[in-house]
């Protein structure tokens, strides 16, 4: 049993050193480093972007049943849609199916917080 909890000491120092400046550096650097190199098409473009969502060059004779703008509400909402069954998953995952939101939610909003306390302040 001594092994286990030092690995999970281990784990939670990792963690907690991970999630301070050594994570901010990394995500900036990543940032700046992927914007040089893709000689920051994403800023570029981005008028180019806004006047496709708005139907600039838009054609009724286009082949396909959709326009721009429908693609990509429907790419943006199936994206939101796999962040909520991920959160879901994770929350389950934290708190646990019995103990976690199911009892909770039927409360209402002070069943929500009680049930986030109830997860944070377990022994």
């Amino acid at each position: 049993m001594k092994l286990f909890e030092y690995f999970e000491y281990s784990v939670s120092a990792f963690a907690g050193f991970m999630w301070g400046l050594p994570l901010l550096i990394l995500l900036l650097g990543g940032g700046i480093y992927f914007s040089f190199y893709s000689r920051f098409v994403p800023f570029k473009y981005f008028r180019h972007g806004v006047k496709i969502l708005f139907g600039k060059y838009n054609d009724p004779n286009d082949p396909g049943e959709i326009t721009h703008f429908q693609a990509l509400t429907s790419a943006l909402a199936s994206t939101v849609g796999l962040g909520n069954i991920s959160g879901v998953a994770i929350a389950i995952q934290m708190a646990g199916q019995a103990d976690g939101g199911c009892r909770h939610c039927r409360r209402g909003p002070s069943g929500v917080a009680a049930a986030q306390m109830d997860w944070r302040w377990r022994p």
